[in-house]
């Protein structure tokens, strides 16, 4: 080779990020009283949702500055202010809502075992057995241990 040749340069590699299949989040989900149902109910404490929107954005904020501070406080204030079932959850666990698979744009539960993988959203929304398109695209673009801004849906 001359000395006015050029080396061949190296190929880059190209890395691939490929979304999870399954992953394991939880949440602190909050009603309010402008959501389409007739009238929302808290499943968790049996009594109507009385709240406005604009006052449940502000109480997620609220618990979204705490666990940015600290965040063993999530499963504290999920157990105490969560309006879906999974808040029921003993110790850590509490708004816990398992392992969640994508299937055919939809997000499913699944029966697993495994560690979670600490990725936590803040919802505001009404809960279902399918997970929320809004809060599914969120859910499925954190990193482990990354908490995700408030996520409103009407689902």
């Amino acid at each position: 080779m001359d000395a006015d040749e050029e080396r061949p340069t190296k190929r880059h590699r190209q890395i691939e990020v490929v979304a999870p299949a399954r992953i394991r989040c939880r949440h602190i989900l909050l009603k309010h009283r402008d959501m389409k149902l007739r009238q929302p109910m808290d499943p968790v404490r049996r009594r109507p949702v009385e709240r406005s929107r604009e006052e449940a954005e502000a109480m997620l904020r609220g618990f979204l500055s705490e666990v940015l501070g600290d965040a063993n406080r999530f499963p504290l204030l999920a157990r105490k202010h969560s309006e879906c079932t999974s808040c029921l959850k003993g110790g850590d666990q509490a708004g816990d809502l398992g392992w969640l698979a994508r299937s055919n744009g939809t997000v499913r539960s699944t029966a697993a075992s495994g560690s979670t993988t600490g990725r936590s959203a803040a919802t505001g929304s009404n809960s279902s057995s399918a997970m929320a398109k809004e809060v599914e695209e969120v859910a499925f673009q954190l990193a482990v241990g990354e908490l995700s801004d408030i996520v409103m849906s009407e689902a």
